[in-house]
């Protein structure tokens, strides 16, 4: 159309599309953080998607965490081979069972069953004045911290593991040209591991007892750090992330044995060390898809659906905005209008974004002819 809104050419449109983008997946799984029981479906659901979604253009890679990404499959567009390779290779052998509702419950357990009550019932620590019972009470906390030390520096090691390989992943990545995307099975790990202790000593002792902040500082880790060092590197290679969590929704709930016969502090308080272990392996794997352009899908069920949406989201993603001539000028909104119903959109809520990177994508788009308006007035 012309400055008057007329076309200029009888009708005719030349439209020039951009190349189809190339769509390269990885399929990582993640069995260093998971149980033996749920990688069976992971393969299932992995294997559907190549043999019924995989297209000839596709470059699928396949990969296994250990203390290093192990490649299964490098890139390639041969459907057989990554067929085959799926259905052949191990994903128990050597990979020990790893359930974070477990530990929770054996942490907890460990602590009420060899640290409470310490002291022969003779004791009369135990019935004298408050310096007995501060002794007393001393005695137990500190037992119940080296058994949390345990437990946490256990979860942190179990954190380094999967962060080196995710950085090895992704530094591998960085060297192949494009947008890559890391379909990634998975059940969590602990980036917050002082928290998670601590949360077990509370859930025996309470808050009377336990110095949450003085515990918490002093079992402090710098997994968080190292997390968000993860993300800008993703960002930096062009590298997204689709986390499939397949860990229950029960996971959350009250495992411990303690829970028959026995007066819990959490029971008073609300507080639930598997609840917050739960959230805390999920929004690892939550923050690494948001924060790396990709999305997060929850639970086993239809788990062969949310790889085919995972791998269908590498057309979906478009950058929409602006670029101000003035940066000292006050930022003004992007607003989307869309036909299509159930589209999700998301956008930053910062107004210093990360730097995105042009790229051809394929954008399908309906322009309606313009609305003549009077002189001097914004075209519609």
């Amino acid at each position: 159309f012309d400055a008057r809104g007329e076309m200029t050419d009888g009708g005719a449109a030349d439209l020039v599309m951009p190349p189809r983008a190339v769509r390269r997946v990885i399929l990582a799984f993640d069995v260093k953080n998971s149980k033996l029981n749920i990688r069976e479906k992971w393969r299932q659901a992995a294997e559907d998607w190549v043999r019924t979604e995989m297209t000839d253009d596709d470059l699928v890679g396949v990969v296994i965490f250990r203390s290093y990404p192990f490649w299964i499959v490098n890139f390639t567009n041969d459907k057989t081979q990554v067929l085959h390779s799926l259905e052949a290779v191990s994903l128990d052998q050597g990979i020990q069972d790893r359930d974070k509702r477990r530990d929770v419950s054996q942490l907890v357990d460990d602590i009420a069953s060899l640290c409470t009550d310490l002291g022969s019932p003779g004791d009369r620590r135990r019935t004298g004045s408050g310096e007995g019972r501060a002794k007393r009470e001393s005695d137990e906390t500190g037992c119940a911290y080296n058994i949390a030390e345990a437990q946490v520096q256990q979860w942190d090691l179990e954190a380094n593991e999967t962060l080196g390989t995710l950085r090895g992943l992704t530094g591998q990545l960085a060297a192949v040209a494009g947008r890559k995307m890391v379909i990634l099975f998975s059940e969590g790990w602990v980036s917050d591991a002082a928290t998670a202790g601590t949360q077990a000593m509370v859930a025996v002792f309470g808050t009377g007892k336990v110095d949450t902040s003085a515990i918490r500082w002093s079992l402090e880790r710098d997994a968080l750090r190292e997390l968000n060092e993860l993300h800008q590197t993703a960002k930096a290679a062009n590298v997204s992330y689709f986390t499939l969590d397949t860990t229950r929704n029960a996971d959350g709930g009250f495992a411990s044995s303690l829970e028959r016969g026995q007066h819990l502090a959490y029971e008073k308080a609300g507080i639930n060390p598997w609840s917050e272990m739960n959230w805390e392996t999920r929004q690892t794997l939550n923050a690494l898809a948001k924060e790396t352009g990709g999305r997060s899908y929850y639970g086993a069920k239809d788990l062969d659906k949310k790889v085919a949406a995972a791998a269908d989201s590498f057309y979906g993603y478009y950058i929409v905005g602006y670029y101000r001539t003035d940066p000292t000028a006050r930022a003004g909104k992007v607003k989307v209008k869309v036909d299509r119903g159930k589209l999700d959109i998301g956008y930053p809520d910062k107004a210093t974004l990360w730097p995105h990177r042009a790229a051809p994508v394929r954008l399908d788009l309906s322009i309606g002819r313009p609305s003549v308006q009077s002189a001097g007035v914004e075209q519609v």
